[in-house]
Formats: structure tokens, C-alpha cells, sequence
């Protein structure tokens, strides 16, 4: 569908475009603003990680659509959280 190529801000795709073309402006600014703003959950994700395969993997052997629907879970909570900091620097970038 056409819709797919129109730029939004409703589309977490334009969104990471958008952000990627507001670094590339100004790489020297905005680039150490988003690490810093992304940095702190990519910790958390990678320190939550072996705990959390552990416990997928208890899940699996009883409950195989239980562990898909959590790591459905798991993987979307990390998304929105990156998607909301980038609607936020976004919009910060732009006011």
C-alpha cells in the first residue's frame, strides 16, 4: 500500500528515519543526546537477558504459547520504550 511510503509519525519506522536524518544534521550534537538516552536500557536489556532466557526456557518445556506470549511481551516493551525516547528527542529537536 501506498500509505506505507507517506511519512508518519505514527509509523515507528519514519520515526527512526526521522531521528536517524536529525543525528545526521548535526552528528556531533544529537548522536552523544541518543546514546545517552538509549544506552541506559540496552544495559538493562543485556543484564535482564540470561535471567531472562532462564526463565523462557522453564516456561517452554510446559507452556510453549505462554513463552512466545512473553517474549512477545519482553520485545515489546523494549520497542515502545525506544520508540517513545525517539518521538520525545524528536520532538525536543524540533521545538
Amino acid at each position: 500500500p501506498d500509505y506505507y511510503y507517506e511519512r508518519s509519525g505514527k509509523h515507528a519506522f519514519w520515526t527512526f528515519v526521522s531521528l536517524a536524518e536529525k543525528v545526521d544534521e548535526n552528528y556531533k550534537e544529537f548522536l552523544p543526546k541518543v546514546r545517552a538516552e538509549w544506552k541506559p536500557i540496552e544495559r538493562a536489556a543485556l543484564q535482564n537477558q540470561q535471567q531472562f532466557e532462564m526463565k523462557i526456557l522453564d516456561v517452554w518445556e510446559e507452556d510453549r504459547g505462554g513463552a512466545i506470549q512473553m517474549l512477545t511481551e519482553y520485545t515489546s516493551e523494549y520497542a515502545e520504550k525506544i520508540l517513545n525516547i525517539s518521538r520525545q528527542m524528536l520532538k525536543e529537536a524540533t521545538d
